[in-house]
């Protein structure tokens, strides 16, 4: 669906917490360039030996600060990392201002029955922490399941002033 939404060819990608780089993967062949960005040194190697040419990674723990080195993008996509960080409000609010104006940013991480358990979100929780990011949520949704696991994607995009 995002290619009727973005131009791929002209598509400028950020992957917040890449890991291993399996989304950049995916993604390299349908963009124009990725920025693969992970707080472990080891993972972006593991990204760098993959000797994707259009991916560049970096390995950066996100702040206001070291994101003033990273260039607007059309795209953010976050996999499975906002559980894991401190602040997930913060850190969206972050990633949304590296959005150029009709950027979309894209949050999958598993759904958890209450607010409290370490690895997930609930629904309620995505959305709370996306609206104090000061990101409209354009979609929220269980895309599939698998044996009971249930992923949530969110697409959300800056707000914008009317």
């Amino acid at each position: 669906e995002l290619k009727f939404e973005l131009d791929p060819s002209n598509t400028e990608v950020l992957d917040f917490g890449c890991g291993s780089g399996l989304l950049s993967s995916l993604l390299s062949p349908l963009v124009n360039e990725i920025t693969a960005v992970d707080a472990s040194a080891e993972m972006v190697r593991v990204v760098e030996r993959k000797g994707l040419k259009n991916v560049n990674a970096r390995c950066l723990v996100l702040s206001e600060e070291t994101a003033s080195s990273l260039d607007p993008v059309d795209l953010v996509v976050c996999s499975s990392v906002l559980a894991f960080v401190p602040d997930p409000a913060g850190t969206l609010g972050i990633l949304g201002k590296k959005l150029k104006e009709t950027g979309l940013l894209i949050q999958w991480d598993w759904e958890c029955e209450k607010d409290d358990e370490p690895f997930g979100f609930t629904q309620s929780k995505i959305e709370d922490n996306l609206k104090k990011a000061e990101l409209e949520i354009l979609r929220l949704e269980r895309p599939f399941s698998i044996e009971g696991m249930k992923p949530l994607m969110a697409v959300a995009r800056r707000k914008r002033e009317t």
